[in-house]
């Protein structure tokens, strides 16, 4: 399954009869948002948006014009770097007005409830989720809406929020329920989430010591978002991060026979011919750089000059990212091979890659992943 990345910005789309009813000061506001956000100036259209949802509070009320103005203000004020007490109020009665949608009303109850837990889990508002969720699962439940996409988006928040906890049965349990759901949805939409549930699907896995399941839900991202996004987009980064810590675990666990017939790829960066004939006479260890907070280590490729010096020194992969590049770098530099032998071509000392390991331990000496 290949998916569709973009930003959602809800856009208030007035029908006919709505513009002739909405009063002029509320349409001044919207019109600014709509230009403002069309310009892509987020944190004018959500000054705009909030104007115009208060506008609409005075003059229209409970009306489902407020609704969508208040959906609108959630949306942009996200990327505009409001605060959620300024928000939550939006979201609240975006929620309440969703009834004067008719027949699509419990749909777009539950969309926007997916917003507002959204919003909640953004700000790390445990509480609001561990209260909002369970409850909007069982509206979805009670309108027939539990195998729609929001339902699936659902479960992925509370996948996300065992995950914070490090609630690994749970986090696999409602990961594995979100999956389910995205499968066999019918109805159309297109969300990054199950793109998360995958992910939160490792984590769960990994946790439980399931390393080879684990591994293969990190390559599944990893290969869905193939050519779609930049490798440094953070999805990439953690599944690619994670993968490569699994095929690392699962080397030393002695299932790597195990992990190759369950599919394991020799996907970047292992996929690069290495030379494994030649040998250091020196290696200096790295340090351990300060700002670490878990193991990782870094994949670093480098040429030999003539007298056994490294040089042209870059690093392939390294997790986390931006912690152990540089001390990888440094540690490398210093190391001598041998010189270079009148047999050897410059095939023969080049491209040679090594992976540097970084173990961090707790007071008890259990190793921190």
């Amino acid at each position: 399954m290949r998916f569709i990345w973009f930003v959602v910005i809800a856009i208030l789309i007035l029908v006919s009869d709505a513009w002739a009813k909405t009063p002029p000061e509320v349409m001044d506001h919207y019109k600014s948002y709509r230009a403002e956000l069309e310009a892509k100036n987020y944190k004018k259209a959500a000054d705009h948006a909030y104007d115009a949802w208060q506008k609409a509070e005075e003059t229209l009320g409970d009306h489902r014009t407020t609704g969508d103005l208040a959906q609108n203000y959630l949306d942009v004020g996200s990327h505009a770097g409001h605060k959620f007490k300024k928000m939550e109020p939006a979201a609240i009665r975006a929620v309440e007005l969703a009834h004067f949608y008719g027949e699509s009303a419990s749909q777009m109850r539950l969309q926007r409830e997916v917003s507002y837990a959204a919003l909640g889990a953004k700000f790390n508002k445990g509480r609001t989720l561990k209260k909002r969720l369970p409850e909007i699962e069982a509206f979805a439940k009670e309108n027939g809406l539990e195998n729609s996409t929001f339902m699936g988006e659902i479960y992925t928040m509370r996948a996300a929020h065992a995950v914070k906890k490090a609630d690994h049965d749970d986090a696999d349990f409602y990961s594995e329920k979100a999956k389910s759901v995205f499968e066999n949805a019918k109805d159309g939409y297109v969300t990054e989430h199950p793109i998360l549930a995958t992910l939160f699907s490792g984590y769960g896995k990994e946790g439980n010591d399931e390393y080879v399941p684990a591994l293969m839900e990190y390559q599944t991202v990893m290969q869905n978002l193939e050519n779609q996004l930049p490798r440094d987009h953070p999805y990439i980064t953690k599944a690619l991060g994670r993968w490569m810590l699994m095929r690392d675990k699962i080397k030393r666990e002695g299932m790597f026979e195990d992990a190759e017939a369950a599919g394991m790829c020799e996907c970047w960066p292992y996929d690069k011919p290495r030379n494994e004939d030649i040998k250091p006479v020196k290696r200096v260890p790295p340090i351990m750089p300060r700002e670490a907070y878990m193991s990782g280590f870094s994949i670093v490729e480098f040429d030999l000059n003539d007298d056994g010096s490294t040089t042209n020194i870059r690093v392939l992969e390294s997790w986390p990212p931006d912690i152990f590049e540089e001390s990888s770098k440094k540690s490398v530099a210093k190391w001598q091979y041998t010189q270079r032998d009148i047999d050897e071509t410059d095939t023969d000392r080049t491209d040679i890659i090594t992976t540097i390991r970084y173990k961090l331990t707790d007071r008890d000496g259990n190793l921190i992943e």
